[in-house]
């Protein structure tokens, strides 16, 4: 049979700085790890990270869901044509300035 794989949402513990093995730094707001693996699980028992209680965790998906829709409303407006085509980058690579006359 096969194992269900479990991710726990965690967070940074107060204080501490905590990196990916890859060296790279992780959100302090709460990410997923797997329990399983040896570099997380040290960090679970060692206190570096803690699991995010329910409350927790339903904080960061409102933010995320209001980042989201904020995001939605943003694309969704419409760009003047001459803001669009005064910022587009020529062949060449350098950003057009408008002509005078």
């Amino acid at each position: 049979m096969h194992e269900k794989h479990v991710l726990l949402t965690v967070r940074t513990a107060e204080g501490r700085r905590i990196v990916t093995p890859t060296g790279s730094a992780v959100p302090t707001a709460g990410f997923q790890v797997d329990p399983r693996d040896p570099w997380w699980a040290r960090a679970l028992a060692s206190g570096d990270i803690v699991e995010m209680n329910a409350d927790e965790r339903a904080q960061i998906q409102m933010r995320a869901d209001a980042s989201a829709s904020k995001a939605a409303e943003v694309l969704s407006k419409p760009v003047a044509a001459n803001q669009s085509e005064a910022a587009m980058p020529s062949s060449s690579g350098t950003v057009r300035s408008e002509e005078k006359n």
